[in-house]
Protein backbone atom coordinates (compact mmCIF):
# COMPACT_ATOMS: atom_id res chain seq x y z
CA UNK A 1 0.00 0.00 0.00
CA UNK A 2 1.18 3.44 -0.99
CA UNK A 3 1.81 6.82 1.46
CA UNK A 4 -1.46 8.43 -0.52
CA UNK A 5 -3.50 5.18 -0.12
CA UNK A 6 -3.24 5.23 3.65
CA UNK A 7 -3.94 8.81 3.84
CA UNK A 8 -6.95 8.44 2.00
CA UNK A 9 -8.18 5.29 3.89
CA UNK A 10 -7.74 7.47 7.55
CA UNK A 11 -9.66 10.57 5.99
CA UNK A 12 -13.05 9.47 7.46
CA UNK A 13 -11.78 8.56 10.80
CA UNK A 14 -11.25 12.39 11.36
CA UNK A 15 -14.12 14.49 9.30
CA UNK A 16 -15.73 15.21 13.34
CA UNK A 17 -12.65 16.75 14.39
CA UNK A 18 -13.06 21.00 15.12
CA UNK A 19 -10.81 22.55 12.05
CA UNK A 20 -7.77 23.44 13.04
CA UNK A 21 -6.88 26.84 14.09
CA UNK A 22 -4.59 28.30 11.84
CA UNK A 23 -1.37 29.14 13.01
CA UNK A 24 -1.02 33.09 12.53
CA UNK A 25 -4.25 32.79 15.02
CA UNK A 26 -2.77 30.78 17.85
CA UNK A 27 0.11 33.35 17.41
CA UNK A 28 -2.01 36.01 18.14
CA UNK A 29 -4.50 34.31 21.31
CA UNK A 30 -0.46 33.08 22.34
CA UNK A 31 0.76 37.24 23.10
CA UNK A 32 -1.67 37.81 25.77
CA UNK A 33 -1.45 34.48 27.83
CA UNK A 34 2.30 35.30 27.79
CA UNK A 35 2.15 39.24 29.06
CA UNK A 36 -0.79 37.59 31.77
CA UNK A 37 2.18 35.00 33.07
CA UNK A 38 4.97 37.89 32.67
CA UNK A 39 2.75 39.92 35.03
CA UNK A 40 1.67 37.32 37.62
CA UNK A 41 5.51 36.93 37.96
CA UNK A 42 6.84 40.21 38.34
CA UNK A 43 4.39 41.16 40.75
CA UNK A 44 4.90 38.07 43.01
CA UNK A 45 8.59 38.57 42.79
CA UNK A 46 7.95 42.70 43.55
CA UNK A 47 5.67 41.15 46.84
CA UNK A 48 8.65 39.05 48.19
CA UNK A 49 11.29 41.77 47.57
CA UNK A 50 9.10 44.61 49.58
CA UNK A 51 7.83 41.74 52.36
CA UNK A 52 11.83 40.61 52.82
CA UNK A 53 10.23 37.19 52.33
CA UNK A 54 10.30 33.90 49.79
CA UNK A 55 8.02 34.55 46.74
CA UNK A 56 4.59 34.09 47.34
CA UNK A 57 3.10 30.37 45.24
CA UNK A 58 0.22 31.11 43.32
CA UNK A 59 -1.48 27.95 44.89
CA UNK A 60 -1.73 29.17 47.99
CA UNK A 61 -3.48 32.50 47.40
CA UNK A 62 -7.40 32.11 47.68
CA UNK A 63 -9.10 32.45 43.87
CA UNK A 64 -11.62 35.59 43.34
CA UNK A 65 -15.18 34.90 42.99
CA UNK A 66 -15.43 37.56 40.34
CA UNK A 67 -13.15 37.19 37.56
CA UNK A 68 -11.66 33.58 38.26
CA UNK A 69 -8.17 35.45 39.05
CA UNK A 70 -6.42 35.66 42.13
CA UNK A 71 -7.16 38.14 44.94
CA UNK A 72 -4.71 39.43 48.36
CA UNK A 73 -6.40 38.12 51.18
CA UNK A 74 -8.15 40.83 53.01
CA UNK A 75 -6.30 42.52 56.20
CA UNK A 76 -9.25 42.90 57.89
CA UNK A 77 -8.79 47.11 58.57
CA UNK A 78 -11.78 49.33 57.34
CA UNK A 79 -11.48 51.74 54.52
CA UNK A 80 -10.80 55.54 55.61
CA UNK A 81 -14.37 57.56 55.27
CA UNK A 82 -14.35 60.22 52.74
CA UNK A 83 -16.74 63.20 53.36
CA UNK A 84 -17.95 66.10 51.61
CA UNK A 85 -16.76 69.10 52.09
CA UNK A 86 -19.63 70.91 53.15
CA UNK A 87 -19.62 75.09 53.61
CA UNK A 88 -22.34 76.79 55.02
CA UNK A 89 -23.55 80.01 53.64
CA UNK A 90 -23.05 82.79 55.64
CA UNK A 91 -26.35 84.23 57.10
CA UNK A 92 -27.87 87.08 55.30
CA UNK A 93 -27.65 90.67 57.09
CA UNK A 94 -30.94 91.07 56.19
CA UNK A 95 -32.32 87.88 58.04
CA UNK A 96 -33.34 89.37 61.34
CA UNK A 97 -33.87 92.73 59.86
CA UNK A 98 -37.11 94.50 61.01
CA UNK A 99 -39.42 96.27 59.07
CA UNK A 100 -39.25 100.17 58.26
CA UNK A 101 -42.71 100.22 60.29
CA UNK A 102 -42.33 98.37 62.94
CA UNK A 103 -44.88 99.67 65.38
CA UNK A 104 -48.04 98.74 67.17
CA UNK A 105 -51.21 100.50 65.76
CA UNK A 106 -51.44 102.09 69.13
CA UNK A 107 -47.62 103.03 69.38
CA UNK A 108 -48.06 104.85 65.74
CA UNK A 109 -51.29 106.43 66.80
CA UNK A 110 -50.36 107.69 70.11
CA UNK A 111 -47.36 108.88 68.66
CA UNK A 112 -49.07 110.80 65.89
CA UNK A 113 -51.21 112.63 68.59
CA UNK A 114 -48.41 113.68 70.42
CA UNK A 115 -46.60 115.33 67.49
CA UNK A 116 -50.00 116.85 66.37
CA UNK A 117 -49.80 118.32 70.19
CA UNK A 118 -45.51 119.15 69.97
CA UNK A 119 -44.99 122.65 71.14
CA UNK A 120 -41.90 122.94 68.94
CA UNK A 121 -43.71 123.66 65.70
CA UNK A 122 -45.61 126.53 64.73
CA UNK A 123 -49.65 125.44 64.88
CA UNK A 124 -49.68 126.77 61.01
CA UNK A 125 -46.99 124.57 59.44
CA UNK A 126 -48.20 121.60 61.22
CA UNK A 127 -51.87 122.00 59.97
CA UNK A 128 -50.38 122.78 56.87
CA UNK A 129 -48.35 119.31 57.33
CA UNK A 130 -50.77 116.98 58.95
CA UNK A 131 -54.04 118.67 57.88
CA UNK A 132 -55.98 117.78 55.27
CA UNK A 133 -53.91 119.44 52.64
CA UNK A 134 -50.55 118.23 53.66
CA UNK A 135 -52.20 114.22 55.13
CA UNK A 136 -49.12 113.53 56.19
CA UNK A 137 -48.39 109.96 56.88
CA UNK A 138 -45.87 107.45 58.60
CA UNK A 139 -43.03 106.46 56.48
CA UNK A 140 -40.91 104.97 58.86
CA UNK A 141 -40.50 104.39 62.35
CA UNK A 142 -39.84 101.97 65.68
CA UNK A 143 -39.30 101.43 69.74
CA UNK A 144 -37.07 100.61 71.58
CA UNK A 145 -37.02 100.24 75.67
CA UNK A 146 -36.20 104.29 75.67
CA UNK A 147 -37.77 105.99 72.46
CA UNK A 148 -40.05 105.63 70.23
CA UNK A 149 -39.45 107.67 66.83
CA UNK A 150 -40.42 107.95 63.53
CA UNK A 151 -40.33 109.86 59.98
CA UNK A 152 -43.48 111.33 58.04
CA UNK A 153 -43.98 112.72 54.89
CA UNK A 154 -46.55 114.88 53.29
CA UNK A 155 -48.97 113.98 50.50
CA UNK A 156 -47.48 115.68 47.72
CA UNK A 157 -44.02 115.17 49.34
CA UNK A 158 -42.85 118.16 49.74
CA UNK A 159 -42.77 118.59 53.14
CA UNK A 160 -41.26 115.60 55.92
CA UNK A 161 -40.64 115.45 59.67
CA UNK A 162 -39.19 113.35 62.41
CA UNK A 163 -40.65 112.68 65.34
CA UNK A 164 -39.47 111.65 68.60
CA UNK A 165 -41.52 110.36 72.08
CA UNK A 166 -39.32 109.78 75.22
CA UNK A 167 -40.44 106.92 77.16
CA UNK A 168 -42.23 108.90 80.17
CA UNK A 169 -42.38 112.45 78.47
CA UNK A 170 -45.57 114.16 77.83
CA UNK A 171 -44.02 116.14 74.96
CA UNK A 172 -43.28 114.73 71.34
CA UNK A 173 -39.98 116.29 69.63
CA UNK A 174 -41.18 117.82 66.39
CA UNK A 175 -39.12 118.82 63.43
CA UNK A 176 -40.66 119.58 59.93
CA UNK A 177 -38.18 120.29 57.03
CA UNK A 178 -38.47 121.36 53.30
CA UNK A 179 -37.53 117.87 51.25
CA UNK A 180 -34.19 118.82 49.70
CA UNK A 181 -31.64 115.95 49.20
CA UNK A 182 -28.34 116.41 50.77
CA UNK A 183 -26.03 116.02 47.55
CA UNK A 184 -22.97 116.99 49.76
CA UNK A 185 -22.52 113.01 50.86
CA UNK A 186 -24.05 110.30 52.96
CA UNK A 187 -25.97 110.16 56.27
CA UNK A 188 -23.73 110.52 59.84
CA UNK A 189 -25.43 109.22 62.89
CA UNK A 190 -25.67 110.66 65.86
CA UNK A 191 -25.32 109.80 69.48
CA UNK A 192 -27.49 111.67 71.87
CA UNK A 193 -28.29 111.27 75.38
CA UNK A 194 -31.62 110.39 76.61
CA UNK A 195 -32.79 110.46 79.71
CA UNK A 196 -36.03 108.91 80.12
CA UNK A 197 -38.23 110.11 83.56
CA UNK A 198 -38.55 106.51 84.53
CA UNK A 199 -35.39 104.65 83.86
CA UNK A 200 -31.68 105.73 83.78
CA UNK A 201 -29.81 107.53 81.08
CA UNK A 202 -28.42 106.35 77.68
CA UNK A 203 -27.33 107.56 74.53
CA UNK A 204 -28.87 107.10 71.57
CA UNK A 205 -27.29 105.96 68.19
CA UNK A 206 -29.40 106.76 65.59
CA UNK A 207 -29.87 107.31 62.17
CA UNK A 208 -33.29 108.14 60.27
CA UNK A 209 -34.19 109.67 56.73
CA UNK A 210 -34.91 108.53 53.19
CA UNK A 211 -32.44 106.95 50.73
CA UNK A 212 -32.46 106.42 47.89
CA UNK A 213 -34.79 103.24 46.92
CA UNK A 214 -31.63 100.54 45.64
CA UNK A 215 -31.17 100.82 49.36
CA UNK A 216 -33.03 97.64 50.70
CA UNK A 217 -31.84 98.24 54.83
CA UNK A 218 -29.92 99.73 56.62
CA UNK A 219 -28.01 98.44 59.82
CA UNK A 220 -26.02 100.61 62.66
CA UNK A 221 -24.09 99.96 65.41
CA UNK A 222 -22.31 100.90 68.57
CA UNK A 223 -18.61 99.08 68.18
CA UNK A 224 -17.64 99.07 71.40
CA UNK A 225 -20.77 97.35 72.80
CA UNK A 226 -21.76 95.59 70.07
CA UNK A 227 -25.47 97.38 70.48
CA UNK A 228 -27.26 97.60 67.09
CA UNK A 229 -30.20 96.77 64.45
CA UNK A 230 -31.12 96.29 61.15
CA UNK A 231 -34.12 97.77 59.36
CA UNK A 232 -35.34 97.29 56.19
CA UNK A 233 -36.45 100.65 54.25
CA UNK A 234 -39.82 101.78 52.97
CA UNK A 235 -39.63 103.27 49.40
CA UNK A 236 -35.74 104.72 51.03
CA UNK A 237 -37.34 105.78 54.70
CA UNK A 238 -35.96 104.03 57.94
CA UNK A 239 -35.47 104.62 61.35
CA UNK A 240 -32.76 103.06 62.87
CA UNK A 241 -31.95 103.38 66.83
CA UNK A 242 -29.71 101.82 69.36
CA UNK A 243 -30.07 102.36 73.22
CA UNK A 244 -26.64 102.65 74.19
CA UNK A 245 -25.32 102.23 77.45
CA UNK A 246 -24.60 105.85 78.70
CA UNK A 247 -20.69 105.09 80.63
CA UNK A 248 -19.76 102.85 77.28
CA UNK A 249 -20.77 105.52 75.06
CA UNK A 250 -19.11 108.26 76.74
CA UNK A 251 -15.96 106.53 76.38
CA UNK A 252 -16.48 105.07 73.10
CA UNK A 253 -17.29 106.64 70.17
CA UNK A 254 -17.04 104.41 67.42
CA UNK A 255 -19.68 102.74 65.26
CA UNK A 256 -20.69 101.03 62.11
CA UNK A 257 -23.31 102.10 59.14
CA UNK A 258 -24.02 100.05 56.08
CA UNK A 259 -25.98 99.78 53.55
CA UNK A 260 -27.88 97.02 51.57
CA UNK A 261 -29.40 95.79 48.43
CA UNK A 262 -32.29 93.40 48.27
CA UNK A 263 -30.19 91.10 48.61
CA UNK A 264 -28.15 91.94 51.34
CA UNK A 265 -24.60 92.55 49.56
CA UNK A 266 -23.26 95.71 50.68
CA UNK A 267 -23.53 98.77 48.64
CA UNK A 268 -21.67 101.11 50.91
CA UNK A 269 -20.74 101.95 54.72
CA UNK A 270 -19.00 104.30 57.12
CA UNK A 271 -16.71 103.21 59.76
CA UNK A 272 -16.08 106.09 61.59
CA UNK A 273 -15.55 107.80 65.41
CA UNK A 274 -18.31 110.00 66.80
CA UNK A 275 -16.59 112.82 68.91
CA UNK A 276 -18.61 115.67 68.13
CA UNK A 277 -21.62 115.92 65.09
CA UNK A 278 -18.65 115.91 62.32
CA UNK A 279 -17.39 112.09 62.48
CA UNK A 280 -13.67 113.55 61.16
CA UNK A 281 -11.46 112.75 58.75
CA UNK A 282 -10.24 109.28 60.63
CA UNK A 283 -13.99 107.62 58.96
CA UNK A 284 -13.83 104.29 56.46
CA UNK A 285 -15.82 105.43 53.87
CA UNK A 286 -16.79 103.34 51.05
CA UNK A 287 -19.51 104.31 48.08
CA UNK A 288 -21.69 106.35 50.91
CA UNK A 289 -21.48 109.52 48.71
CA UNK A 290 -23.36 107.50 46.28
CA UNK A 291 -26.29 107.45 48.44
CA UNK A 292 -27.57 110.79 50.31
CA UNK A 293 -30.06 111.13 52.26
CA UNK A 294 -32.80 114.21 52.88
CA UNK A 295 -31.37 117.64 53.93
CA UNK A 296 -31.94 118.32 57.93
CA UNK A 297 -29.58 121.59 58.03
CA UNK A 298 -31.63 124.57 60.07
CA UNK A 299 -32.31 126.54 56.95
CA UNK A 300 -34.91 124.27 55.47
CA UNK A 301 -36.69 123.63 58.86
CA UNK A 302 -40.16 124.98 58.91
CA UNK A 303 -42.35 126.58 61.47
CA UNK A 304 -39.48 126.25 64.65
CA UNK A 305 -40.33 127.40 67.80
CA UNK A 306 -37.46 128.52 69.69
Amino acid sequence: MTDLDLKQALAPLFDDEPIPTPAARRVEIGYPALRRRRTTGVAVVAAAVITGGAAIGLGSLPRGTESGGFTIRPTGKASPTVTADVTTPPASPLADALPAISLAPADATDLTERCLNSPDVTEEVKGSFFGQEGAATITAGMKTPTVTQATYSSADGTMWATCELLRGAADADLQIYTTKRDESGGLWPSLDPRCPTDTTCVKLLQLRSQLPEKVAAVRVEHRATGKGVTVRTNHGWFVAIADTPRAAADEYGAYDVEYYDAKGTTLAYIHGEIWSADPGDDSDLDGIEAYPGLDFKPEYRLGYVS
